[in-house]
């Protein structure tokens, strides 16, 4: 087991805006997107190792922010899918990055978000209990605010 495993497992980690992917990338098979995709699946080795659903409008390429949220979705599909196999919905958290997001985005960059993440939860057949973990549960448990 590697150092960082282990210390994950001691101290719990939090991942921001899917480790800074790089959303211009359009082929799965480009070694960018395969590199990143391993290290999400090594992430996810770390039971307390969290990933926020964050960050993602501010990282798309401008061809793409103010496009529709169907659109958006369709475009980043391949990265919400490796997260969502990956760490799975009770270790997953949604993260508006508000103001953030609303920069190069015409309006209603958080709305436009949240139907992302609503799409991601829809095409998974998520159930309830597991759309509750994604929108606030797994930050109640990551951050122990139940106790």
């Amino acid at each position: 087991m590697c150092v960082c495993v282990r210390a994950c497992k001691l101290t719990g980690m939090l991942v921001d805006h899917l480790c800074k992917a790089d959303l211009s990338i359009v082929n799965t098979t480009d070694p960018a997107f395969i590199a990143w995709r391993t290290a999400m699946f090594t992430l996810s080795k770390c039971t307390k190792t969290y990933m926020k659903l964050s960050g993602c409008l501010s990282e798309l390429p401008d061809s793409i922010k103010n496009q529709s949220a169907e659109e958006i979705f369709a475009a980043i599909f391949p990265w919400l899918a490796v997260v969502l196999a990956a760490f799975g919905p009770s270790r997953i958290m949604f993260g508006s990055d508000w103001p953030v997001c609303t920069v190069g985005v015409n309006d209603g960059a958080w709305e436009k978000w949240r139907k992302v993440v609503a799409r991601m939860c829809d095409m998974a057949s998520l159930t309830l209990e597991e759309q509750e973990m994604i929108w606030s549960g797994t930050a109640r448990k990551a951050y122990n605010l139940d106790e």
